[in-house]
């Protein structure tokens, strides 16, 4: 029988409403949340087929991994030996690396497990820092006169794209940076620059770009070269009075970022040489560093639903709960706090979720959460 449930989008950080269809513990697809303020019934691709990293490449089982091959085994047997290998090492030599893709609840309690036992714990978000904890609406968007984006907003985040489009048909004045030749950001552009990079287009702003931002323009970016590029654009928009909005890559960046200061990309290659034991929770790190950055870390213990690059790395694998097995929260671009429920209810989903991981860890460590 065929389930239709609403919950939030888990492909980027707009904080778009989908319906999730579901037959039983399976993912069948997505339909636009018609009453969703946010997205008001459109979905983007990346939201039609969210669910299908958690239908067909998904992990149904804890795995000890030997030579890139996942060899089933149970939670309990997994789990004890996880344990092990954290008590042997110094707390300090014991790192969990989190991310926006996991829910604000996990988050926190990641944030506490370390505090109590003394372990590392480390975000890294593609670059991103937490500007302000408060962020630019989406109708400020539709309010603007001059809109500057950095990156390619429709092809990456079409529903904040929309309300581009919305304020361009209004007569806001549109400009697009990028390091593409051409995309669909700059053909539905007023002007388009192409650069080699975010940090080279920020040191040499065009005089006639700064003085088209006012209280009336927002700046838009999806990327960014590293974390002074973000306090670059900040500073802009404090020189100016544009509104600043980033537009993060993950799901929930920003309750990440509200909670845990964020680390850079060399920091953690440096942080990385001192872990023996490295937990990684709902992240794959390999998008960002290389397999040599990891090359001191003994034991890799992943955290995932479905499969990428670092689970064949490591050397345990746990299948946490894809959001539609669990409740939680995200927070959007906007700051704003968004909960969602069980979208796949009445079914036993015999995976722990990645709290209920947390807590039996936790226990064994003797550490009260």
């Amino acid at each position: 029988m065929l389930n239709l449930k609403h919950t939030i989008c888990p492909s980027c950080s707009t904080g778009c409403g989908i319906t999730l269809i579901s037959n039983n513990k399976e993912l069948l697809g997505t339909y636009p949340y018609k009453r969703h303020e946010i997205n008001e019934g459109k979905n983007c691709k990346n939201g039609r087929y969210c669910f299908t990293n958690y239908s067909f490449n998904k992990i149904d089982k804890p795995s000890i991994v030997n030579n890139g091959k996942l060899n089933e085994s149970d939670f309990k047997s997994i789990i004890e030996q996880v344990i092990e290998d954290i008590k042997n090492v110094e707390p300090e030599q014991f790192g969990i690396l989190c991310s926006g893709n996991s829910t604000n609840e996990e988050l926190d309690l990641m944030k506490k497990f370390s505090k109590r036992y003394g372990n590392k714990l480390f975000l890294y978000e593609n670059g991103f820092v937490n500007l302000d904890k408060t962020a630019a609406s989406y109708d400020d968007i539709n309010n603007s006169k001059t809109i500057l984006i950095i990156g390619d907003l429709y092809d990456e985040n079409p529903l904040v794209a929309r309300r581009v489009i919305m304020a361009k048909e209004n007569g806001a004045k549109v400009i697009c940076a990028d390091n593409e030749n051409k995309n669909t950001t700059s053909i539905n552009s007023n002007k388009y620059i192409q650069f080699d990079s975010v940090s080279e287009f920020l040191d040499s702003l065009d005089e006639e770009i700064l003085d088209e931002l006012n209280e009336d323009a927002i700046i838009i970016f999806n990327k960014v070269d590293n974390e002074e590029n973000c306090q670059k654009i900040s500073e802009i928009g404090l020189k100016t009075n544009a509104k600043i909005l980033p537009i993060y890559k993950k799901c929930n960046s920003k309750g990440a970022l509200n909670k845990i200061d964020s680390i850079n990309l060399n920091e953690l290659k440096e942080e990385l040489k001192n872990i023996e034991v490295l937990l990684i929770v709902n992240e794959n790190p390999l998008d960002y560093i290389t397999k040599d950055d990891l090359n001191s870390v003994k034991k890799i213990v992943t955290v995932s639903y479905f499969k990428n690059d670092i689970v064949n790395k490591s050397e345990y694998v746990i299948p946490g709960k894809p959001w539609a097995f669990k409740e939680g929260s995200y927070t959007n671009s906007v700051n704003r706090n968004q909960n969602f429920k069980i979208a796949v209810p009445d079914i036993v989903n015999e995976n722990l979720s990645e709290i209920e991981i947390l807590m039996k860890i936790s226990e064994k460590l003797d550490i009260d959460l």
